[in-house]
């Protein structure tokens, strides 16, 4: 998430609310739990994207412009439950902050094992 403003609240009992919206129009909230290594995941998806998903099948980072005008254009509503899930932290790592070369390509283009990390 390269230069996304997002809003972080401490909610308590070692938990971390993380807000953002994307270019495309999707509303993401990420419940954490660094503690115990879990996290919860909830986003809405727009209209658009459900009629048609194709022009959203990139490195969001690098079209900017497009997802905006796409999303401008609509509809976004209704919005669509697109993952309600938990998960668990299988790989933590403290890099600071303000490192957009941490993640740099698509899930596709990682390393061999790089997913199979654990810690």
């Amino acid at each position: 998430m390269t230069n996304r403003k997002y809003h972080l609240t401490n909610i308590g009992h070692d938990l971390i609310r993380v807000n953002w919206v994307e270019p495309v129009g999707n509303v993401v909230t990420m419940v954490v739990n660094i503690n115990d290594r879990w996290l919860h995941s909830y986003f809405l998806m727009p209209q658009w994207i459900i009629d048609n998903p194709g022009p959203t099948i990139c490195h969001e980072d690098e079209h900017d412009e497009e997802m905006l005008k796409l999303r401008e254009k609509g509809p976004t509503w209704p919005m669509h439950i697109a993952e309600n899930a938990f998960a668990q932290i299988t790989y933590l790592e403290d890099v600071g902050p303000g490192r957009d070369d941490i993640i740099t390509c698509p899930p596709d283009q990682l390393p061999a094992g790089y997913a199979d990390r654990r810690n």
